[in-house]
């Protein structure tokens, strides 16, 4: 993208029709008369579909996106993928992470509202994370499962 009077350059990140999340925001040129280019690189991908997109914000507080572009990612080497169990779920969802001592997590319907806000879980002795679902009613959700290196949506059956 190439604006004469650009305040900023971000990169976005949508996956599973959520919403979009910043990822990066860097200043830019400004007032320039030169061609500028960005490069961004997404150090924590998310597993499986995701989309990005450039939104570039200008002096005058207008903003425009580029094309939006899909990324598939099998896996990362930066984490392991959590195990989630029991699928489907009655009283509890439990979640297997090797290499974490804290996750945050939410759970949320299929149309992305948030069923159970964000919750701090901090690992127990047998490496377990418990998150209560005994109060959701029954159905399919995603669950949200953020750390320190990303985050990633584990879909899961409550009975």
């Amino acid at each position: 993208m190439m604006k004469i009077e650009t305040l900023s350059i971000g990169l976005l990140r949508i996956v599973y029709a959520m919403d979009w999340e910043k990822i990066y925001t860097i200043g830019a040129a400004g007032q320039s008369f030169v061609k500028r280019q960005y490069a961004f690189e997404d150090l924590y991908p998310l597993i499986g579909n995701s989309f990005y997109r450039v939104k570039q914000l200008d002096l005058d507080g207008v903003y425009t996106y580029s094309t939006t572009m899909p990324l598939h990612v099998e896996h990362s080497e930066r984490f392991a993928a959590p195990f989630v169990f029991p699928i489907p779920a009655s009283t509890s969802i439990y979640i297997r992470y090797e290499g974490h001592t804290h996750v945050k997590c939410s759970l949320l319907n299929q149309l992305g509202a948030t069923v159970i806000p964000p919750q701090t879980i901090c690992i127990n002795p047998n490496n377990l994370f418990i998150l209560d679902v005994q109060n959701v009613s029954s159905g399919s959700y995603l669950l949200k499962i953020e750390t320190r290196f990303g985050i990633d949506y584990v879909k899961v059956i409550k009975d």
